[in-house]
């Protein structure tokens, strides 16, 4: 009986990690190829499988003709992913900036690099900033009237010219996107660069936060080739995306039965590196008095509670280990993390509104 042998050998791997989560990886992270992405690996003989932490890439290495074809002879491959999370406060947990209308995260191994860890980080800091997000351009690409006649390119991630034009003295002049797939691009009027935008192709997946390009070039392609070619080769390339938590001001909007008896009270921290100004008093939004204590430094928002804060009822200012009123506070609500501002750098802050 003929009996078919395969040998399957992962060719790279690419993990999603985030400091908010207890584990660092979570199932609130899916990584799903885009369709042309998913005609190559069945071309190639390749298997995308999700794992629990992202996804692995794995070829048959017993019928290595087909894979070495692809790798040798085809110029400019590349797998391109959508990067989804289910987790509705992506962005209160996340330090990036609140404001992300039109923007998307892209992610390439064009310009990965390693940080004191074995896998290659896809970003250009140790985690996620707001240097990895984009704006997103679809349909076509105007460019603003130039007061001269000025050359014009569209170039791919790798610095390759896709479309060239010239647009003459003061009119417009609009690039065609259609047709382009999934990628990031760069426009250059002149000699300058005028803007870097991704292009999500004709199905955008609407609801993902990212896209990530692997391509298969240069020192991954020799990597790939080794593998196949020694079957036993020993490591393989392991890729990385890395979310840092955000860290916000805590602030504890105390409201008390009766308007008066926590003029002298404080917050008693576990940590003698945190520590609560306050109380101040102040009316809120619905005319409840409250007393505020905030945090005087910021701190990470975690999917443990590793704190422990405790509301103290002291009699004068002088005290500070008064009565207990609340032997554990509760930690922030994910849905109140509040911007001070519109600008990238602005304070945040999350707001526990305590009743007593």
């Amino acid at each position: 009986m003929f009996e078919v042998q395969f040998a399957y050998q992962t060719l790279f791997t690419l993990k999603v990690t985030h400091t908010y989560y207890a584990q660092q990886t979570s199932p609130d992270f899916k990584i799903k190829p885009t369709a042309a992405s998913l005609k190559l690996a069945e071309k190639m003989g390749v298997i995308l499988k999700a794992d629990e932490s992202g996804i692995i890439v794995i070829g048959d290495v017993s019928r290595p003709e087909t894979l070495l074809y692809y790798l040798e002879q085809m110029e400019g491959l590349k797998f391109t992913f959508w990067l989804h999370c289910s987790q509705p406060y992506f962005i209160s947990i996340t330090r990036l900036p609140t404001e992300n209308l039109h923007t998307l995260l892209y992610f390439s191994n064009s310009t990965a690099h390693k940080k004191g860890t074995e896998e290659s980080l896809l970003h250009q800091a140790s985690f996620v900033s707001a240097a990895d997000r984009y704006p997103v351009k679809s349909g076509e690409y105007e460019i603003p009237a130039q007061s001269k006649e000025t050359n014009l390119e569209l170039q791919d991630d790798r610095g390759r010219t896709l479309k060239t034009g010239i647009a003459l003295a003061n009119l417009p002049f609009r690039f065609d996107l259609n047709g382009l797939p999934e990628g990031k691009y760069k426009v250059i009027v002149g000699k300058k660069e005028l803007e870097t935008f991704v292009h999500t192709g004709i199905r955008p997946d609407l609801k993902a936060i990212g896209l990530v390009e692997i391509f298969l070039t240069g020192a991954l392609k020799d990597e790939l080739i080794q593998i196949i070619k020694e079957r036993d080769t020993p490591g393989t390339r392991a890729y990385k995306i890395a979310f840092q938590a955000r860290s916000t001001y805590w602030k504890y909007l105390i409201v008390p039965k009766y308007s008066n008896g926590l003029q002298h009270a404080s917050i008693a921290t576990n940590d003698k590196n945190i520590a609560f100004k306050g109380p101040e008093k102040i009316t809120l939004a619905n005319g409840d008095s409250a007393f505020m204590f905030q945090s005087e430094e910021v701190l990470p928002l975690s999917e443990s509670a590793p704190y422990l804060f405790q509301l103290k009822k002291n009699k004068n200012a002088d005290e500070n280990n008064g009565r207990i009123i609340i032997n554990r506070l509760p930690h922030p609500s994910l849905g109140l993390v509040k911007p001070q501002s519109r600008s990238d750098d602005s304070k945040v802050f999350s707001e526990i509104l305590v009743y007593i």
